[in-house]
């Protein structure tokens, strides 16, 4: 009994780090209609890096993530 007591142990462990390893939910930040959030550079600089991007409308920081406003 004390294999199987361990074997079942080291599964919930297992299972346990590839939940905490997985990326998350398959929706995201970079979903929201309207908006291109992701590789925009620093919350810091997100307003001037969009408009330099081409986007005349600009962009905020979203959670930590840099999103420009699309032109359309």
């Amino acid at each position: 009994m004390t294999t199987l007591r361990c074997e079942s142990f080291l599964f919930g462990i297992l299972f346990v780090a590839l939940i905490l390893a997985s990326p998350g939910p398959a929706g995201g930040i970079g979903d929201i209609p309207g908006w291109t959030c992701g590789g925009h550079g620093p919350c810091a600089t997100c307003k001037q890096n969009c408009i330099n991007g081409g986007f005349q409308k600009g962009g905020v920081c979203i959670d930590g993530v840099c999103c420009c406003k699309k032109n359309s």
